[in-house]
């Protein structure tokens, strides 16, 4: 079993180098995990499991990163959550795009002003081309970009548009 299991991170390892690599990405299994590290927009961040969400064996890749604004909460989901309001804010007006108002909630509190208001037509069409495999988290200084079970080279390169367009590039 550790053997097959080596061998699966061994091809999980050369799949990503393969999609990594040709944007400026490293990647590299540590503790039996095969992470993802690179810059986007001046933004360090990790792409892994573990920074994506688990439904018991089921899990999905995530990207994180540090943002600016601590108190800024802000969910751009597929669907809501019981609860969702009390940890992101209330449901926001659609924004005027059918294909990203059928498909994706907005969740914010009024610290995430600037963050919802950077949310224009462009960081749109990327959630679009990508559903429904990218959402987007911010709270307590943290932003998760969450892709579907499978890395695919889109979602990176959507995810990097999206960092782009919600969280000023870094200095």
């Amino acid at each position: 079993m550790f053997r097959r299991a080596a061998r699966e991170r061994e091809r999980q390892l050369e799949e990503w180098q393969a999609i990594v690599r040709p944007l400026g990405h490293l990647a590299a299994i540590e503790d039996d995990v095969v992470v993802v590290r690179g810059v986007v927009v001046g933004r360090p961040f990790e792409l892994d499991h573990r920074n994506g969400i688990t439904y018991g064996q089921d899990v999905e890749n995530g990207m994180r990163f540090r943002v600016e604004d601590e108190g800024a909460r802000i969910a751009i989901a597929t669907s809501g959550y019981l609860g969702i309001e009390t940890v992101y804010g209330p449901r926001q007006r659609p924004m005027g795009d059918e294909a990203f108002d059928e498909r994706f909630g907005v969740w914010a509190n009024e610290a995430a002003a600037a963050t919802l208001a950077r949310l224009g037509p462009g960081v749109a069409r990327l959630f679009v081309e990508c559903h429904p495999h990218v959402e987007a988290y911010q709270g307590g200084g943290r932003a998760w970009i969450r892709f579907g079970a499978r890395l695919e080279r889109a979602h990176l390169e959507a995810a990097a548009g999206i960092v782009a367009g919600l969280w000023p590039p870094l200095a």
